[in-house]
């Protein structure tokens, strides 16, 4: 078989630092792959690459391991077309904190590699869209809190693999930091908050801890524990992240002002909304949503250009509300 399809094989077993391969475990991976080769070979073929690609070893012991440095260009054969180039830039403008730490890290050389597709294509109009893609939050925009990098790093690796973490942290209720044992479930973006998803100790639980109130975080080698129904995804969409009042749906019904809530027919509360007595000034929305505090908030948010027709109590909780905001201005 061809050695330069064989040196090719050998360039894409060897990791980037700072991960690294032995010679031996190279001459194996390229045996398995159908050539009949001596180690010796191998060893050769290493140092003819590493004369032509950054490629470096650590003598320091034998065997010898074999990596790439971190920073070594991506060998991209074939070359990184625009379009999978504008994936990364874009992937590390709007995605870059979805990723652990060493994920990242191997990602680095490819934003890099895309940064340089598309800064020497000026007659590709892809190159210019990264600025013109924004993304916005759907209400007030906030700064993020400050995260300790090692609490990052930590919480990433224990959710990564499936691992248990411990550490400090402070409760915005008392204000007084305290020792958790933790079993990582998922990480939950809200806002400018990231939010860990887990239980604590030996309960089944399912608490919300923001990271940005870790004091420290350490990994620790027990295997977590999950709760055995537990689906991150149909936690959220359960109204877990809405502060969830109790597990029953509201069956809302609620006249809504029409250049208020125009929005509603374009983006529906739910999948079973429906929209009713529909007039230039008003319309009747019916919908079943969950019955958390995020939502009673959002109702709020819209003042005297709403109101609240079904169910009885959240008419009144609207109208005890509303009472004491006139209480409040009338002092």
């Amino acid at each position: 078989m061809s050695s330069a399809l064989r040196k090719l094989l050998l360039l894409r077993y060897i990791p980037r630092e700072p991960k690294s391969v032995f010679t031996s475990t190279l001459h194996t991976k390229i045996n398995n792959e159908g050539y009949a080769v001596s180690e010796r070979t191998i060893q050769r073929d290493l140092e003819e690459l590493s004369l032509l690609f950054s490629l470096s070893s650590d003598e320091t012991s034998k065997p010898y391991k074999w990596f790439f440095p971190h920073d070594t260009a991506v060998i991209d054969i074939p070359g990184m077309s625009p379009q999978i180039a504008l994936t990364f830039l874009l992937v590390k403008k709007f995605a870059s904190n979805s990723f652990p730490s060493s994920v990242l890290e191997n990602l680095t050389p490819y934003f890099a590699q895309a940064e340089k597709e598309l800064g020497s294509s000026n007659d590709n109009p892809l190159a210019q869209w990264p600025g013109k893609v924004e993304a916005i939050s759907d209400g007030m925009t906030f700064q993020p809190p400050s995260i300790k990098p090692e609490v990052i790093d930590a919480v990433y690796d224990g959710l990564l693999h499936n691992k248990c973490i411990e550490g400090q942290y402070t409760p915005r209720v008392g204000g007084v930091s305290k020792y958790y044992k933790i079993h990582p479930l998922g990480l939950v973006y809200r806002g400018a908050v990231i939010y860990l998803v887990c239980t604590l100790w030996e309960y089944n639980d399912i608490v919300q801890l923001a990271l940005h109130r870790f004091d420290s975080v350490q990994l620790d080698d027990i295997d977590r524990s999950q709760p055995a129904d537990f689906d991150l995804k149909r936690y959220v969409d359960k109204g877990g992240f809405g502060i969830l009042n109790n597990e029953e749906q509201i069956a809302f019904v609620g006249k809504f002002q029409m250049m208020k809530g125009k929005h509603l027919f374009e983006t529906p509360l739910s999948i079973d909304q429906v929209i009713e007595s529909e007039t230039d000034d008003s319309f009747i929305l019916k919908a079943t949503v969950p019955n958390t505090q995020h939502f009673l908030w959002w109702l709020m948010s819209f003042g005297e250009k709403v109101e609240v027709l079904e169910p009885d109590w959240l008419r009144a909780k609207m109208i005890e509300t509303a009472s004491a905001v006139v209480a409040l201005y009338s002092q």
